[in-house]
């Protein structure tokens, strides 16, 4: 096996890496009970890594540069947060799904490597348009359709599809259209973007519908000077006409994002609705958003390194409609909710990795991806979201190509 090489091969059995998306994409609509998919995705990826390394017998030099780098972090983390008393069953939980989201961004990665893109463009096209027509029927026919799978096994929200929640579900759409973008499929991009985010506004995913229009604008202005030109006389004419069609949805956006400004600087009125127990959704989210400013105001310089240990978080109320108290209440600020609980290592242990991967920093992708990114916000904890970490490969895949191309043209 080649143990240093500048271009990646491609695996011998792509059909692993299209079950491997496949599993991904689905989320937990395909299920047995209480066996989701995130579960079936761990077994399938154990079973297909046993027989990697029974038929490899050795690592390539990524591959252990990669290990090497998780060995290193894992033995600052381990030890900080067991000074701050963090250790429990629930920080090895959290420990679990670090280690198998990692997983998912090598693999994700490896399946960008193997895969045809015109199969990758397939695979995420058709989900795409799948997703969008089972949440157009259920918003018309006001019903969720997996509620009446009972293999699911938990409620689905109308307008969820396969995602069980409408904000994740729009989150899924959001990046995965944007990896149509960082794959080079820009018309596909461009025309699933509209409806997307109209299907946003309908279903009330207002950060979705702020990170996909976001995405949009910032393509145009990295594309050519003709695109720019021709999307600008575009907007003049559609933006008007969706501004009156949506306008009752736009301005329930910025009502949400005024309430929820006003919640976090009165926070005498948050707490009052927290003591009575008729927590809303605006309301709730910040409260959650307090509770975590709060754990940061205390934090130490260790802290800002290392955090406070994995799932260390725990934000409690009492909710009436949803039977009394609530512990453990998910963060719904992911990019928060990894500082605390792995400070800033956590994000410099993944521009490492996409460094090792990429062969370059990706300041590149993440800066055009930022908006993309930010739809992370809409859902209630990214910890084991796997299309993240898919797109996280998708932003490496990107800057090797760009460091290929490079390399060709110097040549």
């Amino acid at each position: 096996m080649n143990l240093d090489y500048k271009v990646y091969q491609p695996s011998a059995f792509p059909l692993r890496y299209a079950v491997f998306l496949l599993l991904m994409l689905i989320g937990p609509s395909f299920a047995l009970m209480q066996l989701k998919g995130f579960h079936l995705s761990v077994v399938f990826l154990t079973v297909v890594g046993v027989l990697y390394w029974l038929r490899a017998r050795a690592v390539d030099s990524k591959q252990a540069q990669l290990i090497v780098l998780l060995a290193v972090f894992m033995s600052l983390w381990l030890p900080m947060h067991l000074l701050s008393g963090a250790i429990s069953a629930r920080y090895f939980a959290y420990c679990f799904y670090f280690i198998f989201t990692l997983a998912i961004f090598y693999f994700s990665f490896r399946a960008l490597i193997t895969l045809n893109k015109k199969t990758l463009f397939r695979i995420i096209q058709t989900f795409i348009y799948i997703d969008l027509l089972v949440v157009l029927a259920e918003v018309f026919l006001n019903i969720a359709f997996f509620n009446y799978y009972p293999l699911a096994g938990s409620e689905y929200q109308v307008g969820s599809a396969f995602w069980s929640n409408m904000n994740t579900n729009a989150a899924v759409l959001v990046l995965l259209n944007s990896s149509l973008y960082f794959l080079n499929f820009n018309r596909a991009f461009y025309i699933n973007s509209l409806p997307i985010m109209m299907l946003s506004l309908v279903v009330d995913a207002k950060l979705c519908f702020l990170a996909a229009a976001g995405q949009l604008v910032l393509a145009q202005l990295l594309a050519s000077g003709v695109a720019r030109v021709v999307f600008s006389i575009v907007m003049i004419v559609v933006a008007p006409i969706l501004a009156f069609v949506f306008q009752k949805q736009l301005g329930y956006v910025l009502y949400t994002f005024n309430q929820a400004l006003e919640f976090l600087a009165n926070t005498e009125a948050l707490e009052a609705i927290v003591s009575s127990g008729n927590m809303f959704s605006v309301a709730i989210r910040a409260y959650a958003l307090s509770e975590m400013f709060e754990v940061v105001s205390k934090f130490s310089f260790l802290n800002w390194l290392f955090g406070i240990g994995f799932g260390n978080i725990n934000i409690s109320f009492v909710n009436n409609e949803w039977g009394g108290l609530i512990e453990y209440f998910a963060p719904h600020l992911f990019y928060l909710e990894m500082l605390i609980y792995a400070g800033f290592s956590y994000y410099v242990f993944y521009f490492y990795v996409m460094t090792i991967l990429a062969g370059r920093i990706p300041w590149r992708s993440t800066l055009i991806a930022l908006p993309s990114l930010g739809a992370i916000v809409a859902i209630s904890s990214a910890v084991y979201f796997l299309p993240l970490y898919f797109f996280f490969a998708v932003l490496t895949f990107w800057e090797y190509e760009q460091l290929q191309k490079g390399d060709r043209n110097e040549a």
